[in-house]
């Protein structure tokens, strides 16, 4: 739910909490690290990271938005205010875009490492 209205659960929710729950696992530059990669598949997380949210915080969210941008905007606050934070305390915080055949593959792999450690 965002304020009064009901959100759907999307893949697009999904794909920017997983971006906050990478920064919010730990405080990485507390524990020593300068800089954090998350790679992501997500083309919705890369197309707004690349060429929208800049666009958004100058007009402070008034542009014409699509609705699914629109509704997840509760997260992408949350996530530049993890953002943010993890910059005042000296990380670098980068997001890659890879291809999901990548990420499959990564997936097979750490599922077969799971298995073996069982």
């Amino acid at each position: 739910m965002v304020g009064s209205r009901v959100v759907p659960k999307t893949q697009q929710r999904v794909d920017i909490r997983v971006l906050i729950a990478a920064l919010q696992h730990r405080r990485w530059a507390v524990d020593g690290f300068h800089s954090l990669v998350i790679a992501t598949s997500s083309d919705y997380v890369a197309n707004a990271i690349i060429s929208q949210i800049g666009r958004w915080l100058s007009s402070e969210w008034q542009l014409p938005m699509p609705e699914e941008v629109h509704d997840n905007r509760d997260l992408w606050q949350i996530f530049l205010s993890e953002v943010s934070k993890c910059n005042a305390e000296g990380l670098d915080v980068k997001i890659w875009h890879i291809l999901p055949e990548i990420t499959q593959h990564l997936n097979v792999e750490a599922e077969r490492r799971a298995m073996e450690q069982s």
